[in-house]
């Protein structure tokens, strides 16, 4: 996860996934409860920051 300034203000966060193959076999699972967990710890962070601003 990155953070860096947008122009105009505000905050682009990038996120990124690196070397899910090292799970093997059970890749595929991984990246399914990855890709199903964001929204859920998205909110969480805007929560967070929001509470913090």
């Amino acid at each position: 996860m990155t953070f860096a300034p947008a122009e105009g203000g505000g905050t682009i966060v990038t996120l990124e996934h690196r070397q899910l193959d090292r799970f093997g076999a059970d890749a595929a699972q991984h990246v399914a409860k990855l890709n199903g967990g964001w929204p859920a710890h998205l909110a969480e962070f805007v929560r967070y920051a929001n509470a913090h601003a």
